[in-house]
Parts: C-alpha cells; structure tokens; sequence
C-alpha cells in the first residue's frame, strides 16, 4: 500500500498553528464557539466549525488574517502561534531550517537575522530607524523622569537648606559663647584663681554637642551641592536625549518615510505629530478584544552587540540596559558624595581646632 505523501512546509507549518491555537484557547477555558465570537467581535467571523477543522488537522491550510485574528482574540502575540515559544526545542522557521522558537519570534519581529548583511542593513531600513526612534523616544521619557526627580530632590534640599542655615547661625552664635565662657575658666585656672570645675565640664560637653550639629548642617549641605550636581546632569540628559531623538526623527523625514507618532508629553519636539494617545488602532465594545493603540515602552539598543549564531545572527538588547547604566552611574556617583560630605566634615573639624586655638 502506497504511503501517503509527507505534508510539505506550509501545511506542516499550518498544522503548527493549529495546535497552538488549540493549546491557547484551552488554557484560557475558551471553547471553540466562545474563540469564534470573539473573531467576530474583531471584525473578521471564523466559524466553528473552520475553528474545529483547523485544530483537528482537517483544515491543512491558514491564512496571514487568521493567524492576526486569533492571536489577538486569544491575547498573544501572533508570533507565539506561527512559533511555539515554550513548549518546543525548536521550530521550522523555513523549510528544513529548525531554529529555537524565541529567536524565530524575533526574526520575526525584526530583531534577529539570518545573515550579518541583513543587520548590518537593517538600521537604514524603515523598521530599523524607527527601532532606534523608539529606544530614544523612551530614553527622553525616562531622563526627563529622572530630571523631574532630581528638581524635586533639590527643591526638597533646598528649603531644607534654608532652615538649616539658620539653625547653623544659631549653633556658630552659641558656640562662640560657650568658648568664650570656656576660655574665660581656663584663663582662671591658669592663673590659680578659683572656678567652677562642674560648670567646665558641662561647657565643654555642651561645645562638643554643637560641634557634632553643626557637622550634621555641613553634612546636610553636601547633600545638597550633590543634589545640585546629580540636576544639573540630569538636565543635560535631557538635553542629549531631545537632539538624538530630534536627529533620528528628521533621519527618518528625510528619507520619506512617516516618522512614529508621540506621546503627548514629547509633542514638543515635533509639534506638527499627533499624539500617540489620540491614535487608538479601534475601538469596539468589548474592551476584551478590541485592539487599542498603547505605547508599550520596550528598551531596545540600535547599536547592540551582533551576537553569531549557528544558523542566525542576532540583535537582541537586554531588557535591563538602561537600568544597569543606572546603577552604574549611581556607583560612581556615590564615591563623590562620600568624599563631599567628608569634606566638609573636615573642614567643620579644622574651623573649630582654628577656633580654639
């Protein structure tokens, strides 16, 4: 008896689908009528009975528009149908190519490549620059964050400040009677004229006190000549970030190509785009699967390292990036806080030694 022939690609690729379909929709406790509904609510009706077809392996073939529909209705991302992102080792991105399925998913999303001539053309390309317009659109969105923390902070400091200078006048002005009181003691004790030994002793206790109050206000104003410091590169963050995304954005202008909408807050740098917020992709009745235009923030590096692989090359930026440069610059910062605050602890010490001598 004659072996029917192997499915090719295609129809093993649809069967694929199928069974993520299938997969997902279960977990969800959807039935197929319930899965239906919902692609019709979409706008795009997939019957039942095509439904059950395609998951029983009936139905060998599907449509881009399916796959688009029933990913959306079932709440993942499309790529995650075509290529089984957990559940499988490998997938058959291409026939008789098999590659893991997270790095189809990003082939697929244009975040990885099967050769080093397609990343080192992607970045001219319409998708490439506007990857790299995304990833400085949110580097402007999360400086200006930061600047916005840093002027509070330094505002915070500032009033502060003011209060503590004050209390510093206070502290210096007392400090000066408690040493004149105590050199008026030793002058007596030198010359063998009778004094107060209780009153000496809690003069000098009281003069250490202040001493130890008034290092707390240098302290405190250290602080707040870093927090002036941390604004002021804060600003210019900011500032680096409006040109780079400004460059990329007239780049793309350029070039012809549509430039990405803005969220409302960095309208300002090109107020001619509309705003991100008032782009919503539909609007339906069921907020369950209606698809909504939400701007997702997602660090993506333009100028990642190419990392080689057997069968594809990637370009796939870590999505703590931005954090760690963070922590980084904390590091190096905090060194200087630490040397700041010890001079100026220093420089109290020395004033007082200068004082009494």
């Amino acid at each position: 008896m004659t072996q029917p022939p192997a499915p090719d690609w295609s129809t093993r690729l649809a069967l694929s689908v199928a069974r993520e379909v299938r997969r997902h929709r279960q977990a969800q406790g959807l039935s197929a009528q319930q899965l239906a509904d919902r692609c019709a609510q979409i706008g795009m009706p997939i019957q039942r009975s095509v439904l059950a077809n395609l998951e029983s392996g009936r139905r060998t073939t599907v449509t881009i528009a399916e796959v688009l529909v029933l990913a959306h209705a079932l709440n993942v991302p499309p790529g995650v149908l075509l290529f089984p992102v957990g559940y499988d080792q490998s997938a058959e991105v291409l026939p008789d190519s098999w590659i893991e399925p997270f790095v189809a998913v990003e082939w697929l999303a244009g975040r990885a490549f099967f050769s080093h001539d397609a990343s080192d053309d992607f970045f001219d390309t319409p998708l490439g620059m506007t990857r790299i317009h995304q990833d400085a659109a949110n580097n402007l969105r999360r400086a200006i964050q930061a600047k916005e923390q840093a002027m509070h902070e330094f505002s915070r400091l500032t009033v502060r400040h003011e209060k503590d200078q004050s209390t510093y006048d206070a502290l210096q002005a007392e400090s000066e009677r408690v040493r004149g009181r105590l050199n008026e003691i030793a002058r007596a004790a030198k010359n063998g004229e009778e004094y107060d030994f209780n009153e000496s002793e809690q003069l000098s206790e009281r003069h250490r006190m202040l001493v130890e109050q008034a290092e707390g206000v240098a302290e405190a104003a250290a602080t707040l000549r870093y927090a002036e410091q941390r604004l002021t590169s804060a600003e210019s963050r900011v500032s680096a970030a409006e040109a780079s995304l400004n460059e990329i954005r007239q780049k793309i202008k350029g070039q012809g190509s549509v430039a990405p909408l803005l969220p409302r807050k960095l309208l300002y740098i090109d107020p001619e785009s509309p705003a991100h917020e008032d782009w919503p992709a539909k609007r339906a009745d069921s907020s369950d699967v209606a698809a909504q235009g939400v701007l997702v923030e997602a660090d993506i590096s333009a100028s990642g390292e190419v990392t080689s692989g057997e069968q594809i090359d990637m370009i796939i930026a870590a999505s703590g990036a931005e954090k760690e440069r963070i922590r980084e610059l904390l590091d190096e910062l905090e060194p200087r806080l630490s040397e700041t605050i010890n001079e100026a602890v220093e420089e109290a010490f020395r004033r007082r030694e200068q004082k009494e001598e």
